[in-house]
Protein backbone atom coordinates (compact mmCIF):
# COMPACT_ATOMS: atom_id res chain seq x y z
CA UNK A 1 0.00 0.00 0.00
CA UNK A 2 1.01 3.64 -0.49
CA UNK A 3 -0.28 6.77 1.16
CA UNK A 4 0.07 10.54 0.93
CA UNK A 5 -1.88 10.71 4.22
CA UNK A 6 -4.86 12.15 2.31
CA UNK A 7 -4.95 9.36 -0.31
CA UNK A 8 -4.22 5.69 0.40
CA UNK A 9 -4.23 3.09 -2.36
CA UNK A 10 -3.02 -0.39 -3.16
CA UNK A 11 0.35 -0.36 -4.95
CA UNK A 12 0.88 -4.06 -5.60
CA UNK A 13 -0.82 -7.32 -4.72
CA UNK A 14 1.64 -10.05 -3.72
CA UNK A 15 -0.43 -13.25 -3.49
CA UNK A 16 1.32 -14.58 -0.40
CA UNK A 17 1.17 -11.18 1.39
CA UNK A 18 4.65 -12.00 2.70
CA UNK A 19 6.26 -8.59 2.23
CA UNK A 20 9.14 -7.92 4.60
CA UNK A 21 12.27 -5.82 5.02
CA UNK A 22 10.80 -2.54 3.76
CA UNK A 23 13.49 0.16 3.65
CA UNK A 24 14.09 3.40 1.75
CA UNK A 25 17.25 3.66 -0.33
CA UNK A 26 17.61 6.95 -2.16
CA UNK A 27 14.28 7.77 -3.83
CA UNK A 28 12.90 4.22 -3.83
CA UNK A 29 11.78 1.57 -1.39
CA UNK A 30 13.40 -1.86 -1.54
CA UNK A 31 11.76 -4.88 0.04
CA UNK A 32 11.34 -8.64 -0.27
CA UNK A 33 8.10 -10.27 -1.39
CA UNK A 34 6.95 -13.67 -2.59
CA UNK A 35 5.03 -14.49 -5.77
CA UNK A 36 4.13 -17.86 -7.25
CA UNK A 37 6.44 -17.91 -10.26
CA UNK A 38 9.61 -16.47 -8.73
CA UNK A 39 9.25 -17.17 -5.02
CA UNK A 40 10.72 -14.73 -2.47
CA UNK A 41 12.79 -12.06 -4.29
CA UNK A 42 13.89 -8.41 -4.11
CA UNK A 43 11.42 -5.73 -5.23
CA UNK A 44 11.55 -1.95 -5.58
CA UNK A 45 8.81 0.67 -5.56
CA UNK A 46 8.42 4.43 -5.98
CA UNK A 47 4.97 4.26 -4.36
CA UNK A 48 3.01 3.75 -7.58
CA UNK A 49 1.70 0.62 -9.30
CA UNK A 50 3.67 1.28 -12.49
CA UNK A 51 6.82 2.03 -10.50
CA UNK A 52 6.75 -1.24 -8.53
CA UNK A 53 8.65 -4.21 -9.99
CA UNK A 54 10.81 -7.19 -9.12
CA UNK A 55 14.46 -6.15 -9.25
CA UNK A 56 15.80 -9.51 -10.43
CA UNK A 57 15.13 -13.23 -10.16
CA UNK A 58 18.26 -13.75 -8.10
CA UNK A 59 17.38 -17.32 -7.03
CA UNK A 60 15.61 -18.89 -10.05
CA UNK A 61 12.57 -21.05 -9.40
CA UNK A 62 9.48 -20.84 -7.19
CA UNK A 63 11.39 -21.10 -3.89
CA UNK A 64 13.46 -17.93 -4.16
CA UNK A 65 15.37 -16.56 -1.17
CA UNK A 66 15.53 -18.51 2.06
CA UNK A 67 13.77 -17.39 5.26
CA UNK A 68 14.30 -13.67 6.08
CA UNK A 69 16.70 -13.07 8.96
CA UNK A 70 17.18 -9.28 9.02
CA UNK A 71 17.82 -6.17 6.92
CA UNK A 72 19.53 -2.77 7.09
CA UNK A 73 20.54 0.18 4.92
CA UNK A 74 24.20 1.21 4.64
CA UNK A 75 25.13 4.11 2.39
CA UNK A 76 23.25 3.67 -0.89
CA UNK A 77 22.80 -0.08 -0.42
CA UNK A 78 20.12 -2.30 1.05
CA UNK A 79 21.36 -5.37 2.94
CA UNK A 80 19.17 -8.40 3.51
CA UNK A 81 19.94 -11.68 5.30
CA UNK A 82 18.10 -14.74 4.00
CA UNK A 83 18.80 -18.08 5.66
CA UNK A 84 22.59 -18.41 5.90
CA UNK A 85 23.38 -15.80 3.22
CA UNK A 86 23.78 -12.03 3.20
CA UNK A 87 22.77 -10.03 0.10
CA UNK A 88 22.99 -6.39 -0.93
CA UNK A 89 21.15 -4.33 -3.55
CA UNK A 90 21.19 -0.81 -4.94
CA UNK A 91 17.79 -1.32 -6.56
CA UNK A 92 19.17 -2.55 -9.90
CA UNK A 93 19.58 -6.08 -11.23
CA UNK A 94 23.31 -5.55 -11.79
CA UNK A 95 23.74 -4.20 -8.27
CA UNK A 96 21.94 -7.04 -6.50
CA UNK A 97 24.25 -9.83 -5.34
CA UNK A 98 25.30 -12.17 -2.56
CA UNK A 99 27.95 -10.97 -0.10
CA UNK A 100 30.60 -13.30 1.28
CA UNK A 101 30.38 -17.04 1.75
CA UNK A 102 27.23 -18.66 3.22
CA UNK A 103 29.23 -20.48 5.93
CA UNK A 104 30.34 -17.11 7.31
CA UNK A 105 26.94 -15.39 7.29
CA UNK A 106 24.62 -17.53 9.41
CA UNK A 107 23.07 -14.84 11.63
CA UNK A 108 22.02 -14.76 15.25
CA UNK A 109 18.54 -15.81 16.28
CA UNK A 110 17.13 -12.29 16.07
CA UNK A 111 18.77 -11.77 12.67
CA UNK A 112 19.82 -8.22 13.46
CA UNK A 113 21.96 -6.20 11.07
CA UNK A 114 23.21 -2.73 11.98
CA UNK A 115 23.76 -0.35 9.05
CA UNK A 116 26.56 2.24 9.14
CA UNK A 117 27.89 4.71 6.60
CA UNK A 118 30.66 2.24 5.67
CA UNK A 119 28.74 -1.07 5.77
CA UNK A 120 26.85 -3.39 8.11
CA UNK A 121 27.71 -5.09 11.41
CA UNK A 122 26.15 -8.39 12.45
CA UNK A 123 26.77 -11.64 14.29
CA UNK A 124 28.11 -14.23 11.87
CA UNK A 125 28.92 -17.89 12.33
CA UNK A 126 32.63 -18.68 12.39
CA UNK A 127 33.47 -22.34 11.80
CA UNK A 128 34.79 -23.90 14.98
CA UNK A 129 33.97 -20.83 17.09
CA UNK A 130 30.25 -20.14 16.92
CA UNK A 131 28.80 -16.62 16.58
CA UNK A 132 31.26 -13.71 16.57
CA UNK A 133 31.27 -10.06 15.50
CA UNK A 134 31.36 -9.63 11.70
CA UNK A 135 31.12 -6.73 9.26
CA UNK A 136 30.61 -6.32 5.52
CA UNK A 137 32.01 -3.06 4.18
CA UNK A 138 30.81 -1.16 1.11
CA UNK A 139 34.36 -1.01 -0.23
CA UNK A 140 34.76 -4.83 -0.25
CA UNK A 141 31.33 -6.28 -1.12
CA UNK A 142 32.67 -9.76 -1.82
CA UNK A 143 34.01 -10.20 1.71
CA UNK A 144 32.57 -10.90 5.15
CA UNK A 145 35.15 -9.75 7.67
CA UNK A 146 35.61 -10.98 11.21
CA UNK A 147 35.90 -7.84 13.37
CA UNK A 148 37.17 -9.48 16.54
CA UNK A 149 37.03 -12.56 18.71
CA UNK A 150 35.23 -10.92 21.62
CA UNK A 151 36.11 -13.59 24.14
CA UNK A 152 38.85 -15.88 22.75
CA UNK A 153 38.60 -18.17 25.79
CA UNK A 154 35.01 -19.18 25.08
CA UNK A 155 33.52 -20.81 22.02
CA UNK A 156 30.58 -18.53 21.27
CA UNK A 157 30.32 -14.80 22.05
CA UNK A 158 26.89 -14.26 20.39
CA UNK A 159 26.94 -10.45 19.93
CA UNK A 160 23.51 -8.91 19.42
CA UNK A 161 21.33 -5.81 19.96
CA UNK A 162 23.39 -3.13 18.22
CA UNK A 163 22.74 0.59 18.77
CA UNK A 164 24.31 3.60 17.03
CA UNK A 165 25.60 6.56 19.01
CA UNK A 166 27.24 9.83 18.01
CA UNK A 167 30.62 10.02 16.29
CA UNK A 168 30.28 6.57 14.78
CA UNK A 169 30.28 4.72 18.10
CA UNK A 170 28.37 1.46 18.24
CA UNK A 171 27.21 -0.28 21.40
CA UNK A 172 26.26 -3.92 21.42
CA UNK A 173 25.60 -6.67 23.91
CA UNK A 174 26.93 -10.19 23.92
CA UNK A 175 26.13 -13.37 25.76
CA UNK A 176 28.78 -15.40 27.55
CA UNK A 177 28.89 -18.31 30.00
CA UNK A 178 28.34 -16.06 33.04
CA UNK A 179 25.60 -13.83 31.64
CA UNK A 180 25.59 -10.74 29.44
CA UNK A 181 27.97 -7.86 28.87
CA UNK A 182 27.69 -4.49 27.15
CA UNK A 183 30.55 -3.49 24.85
CA UNK A 184 31.63 -0.60 22.65
CA UNK A 185 33.40 -0.95 19.32
CA UNK A 186 36.65 0.98 19.70
CA UNK A 187 37.44 3.25 16.69
CA UNK A 188 41.03 1.97 16.57
CA UNK A 189 39.78 -1.63 16.34
CA UNK A 190 38.50 -4.24 18.75
CA UNK A 191 36.03 -3.69 21.60
CA UNK A 192 35.93 -2.73 25.26
CA UNK A 193 33.60 -3.74 28.10
CA UNK A 194 31.28 -1.07 29.51
CA UNK A 195 29.14 -3.26 31.77
CA UNK A 196 29.61 -6.89 32.66
CA UNK A 197 27.95 -9.69 34.56
CA UNK A 198 24.34 -10.73 34.90
CA UNK A 199 22.55 -7.82 33.21
CA UNK A 200 19.20 -8.50 31.56
CA UNK A 201 18.78 -7.46 27.94
CA UNK A 202 15.55 -6.45 26.24
CA UNK A 203 14.73 -4.73 22.98
CA UNK A 204 13.40 -1.15 23.04
CA UNK A 205 12.78 1.41 20.32
CA UNK A 206 14.15 4.92 20.58
CA UNK A 207 12.67 8.12 19.18
CA UNK A 208 15.45 8.62 16.65
CA UNK A 209 14.69 9.00 12.96
CA UNK A 210 15.09 5.25 12.44
CA UNK A 211 14.65 2.26 14.79
CA UNK A 212 17.75 1.34 16.78
CA UNK A 213 17.73 -1.47 19.27
CA UNK A 214 19.62 -2.09 22.47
Amino acid sequence: WGTTLTLTQKVRNHPSSATTGLAVVGDQMIYVASETASGREFWRSDGTFSGTAQITDLIPGPEGLADPRGWAVAGDFYYFAAGPQLYRSDGTAAGTRAVGAPTDISLTLNGELHGRADGVIYAGYLDGRGYELFASFLATPAQANLVTLIEPAIGDSDPTRFAALAAGNVLFAYDEDTGHALRRIVPAGGTEVLLNGGITLRTVRTTRDAPHHL
